[in-house]
């Protein structure tokens, strides 16, 4: 009875739409400060792609409503940033995103924050910088109330609950001038990934016309038989190990949607500033070890995606002393791989391997 198959198989469908703002890891450097004095910014952002959907959700009926063109991301964000000394920084950011795709639309939170250490003494110009970080991607529930069929099953919808990853990591920076109004940096860094969910939930028909609730809750699944179905009136299987599970489901979404996994990226970026103008370009590399999980993968007869190039620029132009407005942009070589953790697994890995394109603009205070 390998009917939890088409449930996190819909799952893979909704989620392989998002596209994500990460940390910004691209246009990492070191903030020329040059006295004791704190210095803070604060920045406001929207957040859009360039894509758009043709939005139709489901009527209780079984219709669609008429199809309304919508972003397929759109978001909001906040941002800070504190120099407590010439050696000490500490920033962070907030994010609130809205997702959608054919027929569902789905809400997530994330932030990020850091504090970065610049070394006191330089070599040659280089100025170096250790940084420690943390970010994470979360939402309260993704519902997916539009039909999925897969093989034999016809999912009619999904829930999953509390749906998280949460990441650390540690980079190296080294900064230097070129020439005035021109400087460069390199860095390097590991990090440590985990992702999991809070429990699963979904209604599947089969092809004889009989419904189920599947149910995994603390690593316990159960399924439900409504109503009758052949001879069976009803039908109630509780699977309380994991191995009941995997017996009987074929699969277990514990170990599927929840992971741990290693990380490490090097890159670099350029900052020209001139008058009232400041453009910052920077390039990174990512490459990922999720252990097991890219094995099952490729048992499944799936392409496992281990690696990700991101491109990303800025361009700020000052509009008082204080205050300037901004516009930023985002390449992905894989839209999803490294944003949101959490709509990576076995059951999604074929939606990966897109390219896709991410803008922010807003204004920055500096005080």
């Amino acid at each position: 009875m390998r009917i939890l198959y088409p449930l996190v198989f819909t799952y893979a469908i909704f989620s392989a739409y998002s596209i994500q703002a990460m940390p910004l890891d691209g246009l990492l450097f070191i903030d020329p400060v040059t006295n004791a004095h704190s210095v803070a910014s604060i920045e406001g952002g929207y957040d859009f792609t360039n894509d758009t959907v043709d939005y139709s959700p489901n009527k209780s009926d079984g219709g669609y409503l008429a199809p309304v063109d919508r972003q397929r991301y759109e978001g909001s964000h906040i941002a800070g940033k504190l120099n407590l000394n010439p050696y000490v920084t500490v920033d962070g950011m907030l994010w609130r995103r809205k997702i959608v795709s054919l027929r569902d639309s789905y809400d997530l939170t994330s932030y990020q924050a850091a504090i970065q250490y610049t070394l006191p003494t330089e070599w040659r110009e280089h100025r170096f910088a250790i940084r420690a970080g943390l970010w994470s991607n979360t939402s309260s529930i993704l519902e997916k109330n539009s039909y999925t069929r897969y093989q034999d099953y016809l999912f009619t919808s999904a829930s999953l609950h509390d749906p998280e990853d949460q990441q650390a990591q540690l980079n190296l920076i080294v900064s230097r001038p070129f020439f005035p109004g021109f400087s460069g940096s390199f860095f390097t860094g590991v990090g440590l990934s985990r992702v999991n969910f809070g429990w699963l939930e979904g209604e599947i028909k089969s092809k004889e016309g009989c419904r189920y609730h599947f149910q995994l809750i603390d690593d316990v699944g159960e399924i439900d038989q409504h109503g009758l179905c052949g001879s069976v009136t009803r039908l109630k299987m509780r699977l309380p190990t994991d191995e009941a599970i995997k017996n009987n489901l074929g699969s277990n979404p514990a170990t599927e949607l929840s992971y741990n996994a290693t990380f490490w990226q090097i890159g670099g970026n350029l900052l020209w500033q001139r008058g009232r103008w400041q453009t910052h370009t920077g390039y990174y590399y990512q490459q990922f070890d999720r252990g097991s999980l890219d094995e099952r993968i490729k048992e499944l007869g799936l392409t496992s995606h281990t690696g990700s190039h991101t491109i990303q620029t800025r361009i700020e132009y000052l509009l008082g002393k204080q205050l300037g407005i901004f516009l930023r942009g985002e390449y992905m070589s894989n839209r999803l791989l490294n944003m949101i953790p959490f709509t990576y697994n076995s059951y999604t890995a074929d939606k990966f391997g897109k390219s896709g394109l991410l803008f922010s603009t807003g204004l920055r205070l500096t005080l």
